[in-house]
């Protein structure tokens, strides 16, 4: 729920296919879509009005068929004050909901506000991981443990020793996907976990949620990693391919990054988190339709709390759907030969070839220290290139190289780089 930079929108806002943005039912894109909801931070409807978290999963409740809602995912912080038993009544009442029927299965996670150190003076909450709680006092674990969701739905898979992390499998469309669902501080040992899920399912689509991942820039425009996303990014993350999209809530707002990973492939990373607007979000879900057939998906956030207002008696405040955009996504190449390097046409196929880089943002892998630049090796060898000062030099990283958006007129560059030396 911390640092609050207000609710931020990065990149084009696009009208969605298929969508009527005055439809009160939500109704979206073709046929052969699904969708995934992705619900953030519910602490203000648990604490102080239950009817839009309600509101919230009886819509899904009665809108899976139609929606093909194949799966729902819970961002964490569940409630606002994890000793508060009223509040996880309400919480349990809403997701009871979704309980009542198997074809309406969900994942849930612990944000900050779901654990008991949250409210324990003295106790750093930044450093409070998982493997550190007394596991029988968490009121998290007393209302959502592992045996509730197992006993509802053939998607959960299991948790690790803590029962804080958990992972699922379900269907969408002919695909099958993994979703892993990790607690806002993730030990090392819960790491290792979800490295074993990974390693036990290499050619499986995984969608990873948390509590915490991205935040939003100081200029507004921009996702950034926070300290503990960098820790998911470096060591689980970036080097598990199969791995193509993350939501994140905790940071107030709105944001996208786009990441490479050590293959080069894309992974949609998102941060979504209503809280800090009107009743604590007004009942705004995040909706993303997989749309395979046109190769793309397809986000908006939508308000079933509004929906369920007549047009005519809704205030300003009562948004029906916003932040619409689609991100690219050829779902059958994004998830062939995962967790392979990457082998292209031209200079690196000639035989004797031991590295092949190009110098463009397309092939610069991401990195969560800003002075590090990496370029893919397209040969298919893994001779990743590390770019480094030969000498001392007198200005940062950034002063000295730089990507440009200028193509060369021949090669399979879509840019160039500019080494700027700083000395004669």
């Amino acid at each position: 729920m911390r640092h609050s930079i207000g609710a931020l929108v990065l990149g084009a806002v696009l009208g969605l296919t298929g969508c009527n943005s005055d439809s009160d039912n939500g109704t979206q894109a073709a046929a052969e879509s699904y969708t995934l909801v992705v619900m953030p931070d519910t602490q203000k409807y648990s604490r102080y009005n239950p009817e839009r978290y309600n509101a919230q999963t009886q819509w899904i409740a009665d809108n899976y068929k139609q929606q093909n809602i194949v799966f729902t995912a819970h961002l964490g912080d569940v409630v606002d004050l994890p000793d508060s038993e009223q509040e996880w009544l309400n919480a349990r009442a809403a997701m009871s909901i979704l309980e009542a029927n198997p074809a309406t299965p969900y994942s849930i996670l612990a944000g900050n506000h779901d654990v008991l150190a949250y409210r324990q003076s003295g106790v750093d909450i930044n450093s409070n991981f998982d493997s550190d709680r007394t596991l029988a006092a968490e009121p998290f674990l007393k209302h959502f443990p592992a045996s509730l969701q197992q006993n509802n739905f053939a998607s959960f898979q299991g948790t690790d020793a803590t029962g804080f992390n958990s992972y699922h499998l379900f269907k969408g469309g002919e695909r099958e996907y993994l979703l892993l669902a990790l607690d806002w501080r993730t030990s090392a040992a819960s790491i290792a976990w979800a490295q074993s899920v990974l390693d036990a399912h290499p050619e499986t689509p995984t969608i990873l949620t948390t509590h915490q991942l991205l935040n939003v820039a100081d200029d507004g425009n921009n996702a950034i990693f926070t300290d503990h996303g960098a820790m998911l990014w470096d060591k689980l993350i970036k080097d598990n391919d199969q791995i193509f999209l993350t939501f994140n809530g905790h940071h107030h707002g709105e944001a996208k990054m786009v990441a490479k990973n050590r293959y080069g492939r894309d992974v949609v990373m998102i941060l979504v988190d209503y809280q800090s607007g009107f009743w604590g979000g007004n009942g705004m879900l995040q909706l993303v339709s997989f749309d395979e057939a046109n190769k793309r998906l397809q986000f908006r956030s939508f308000s079933p709390w509004v929906a369920a207002i007549p047009e005519a008696k809704r205030q300003p405040q009562d948004v029906l759907q916003r932040w619409e955009f689609e991100q690219p996504l050829d779902f059958e190449k994004r998830f062939a030969k995962l967790n392979q390097e990457v082998e292209t046409e031209g200079p690196g196929k000639l035989e004797g070839t031991l590295a092949y880089w190009i110098f463009d943002a397309e092939h610069k892998l991401t990195s969560t220290d800003p002075t590090k630049v990496q370029f893919m090796d397209l040969s298919g060898r893994g001779n990743t290139l590390s770019l480094k000062a030969k000498a001392a030099s007198s200005g940062t990283q950034e002063q000295l190289f730089e990507l440009l958006g200028e193509a060369p007129g021949f090669g399979h560059a879509t840019g160039a780089a500019r080494f700027k030396g700083g000395n004669t």
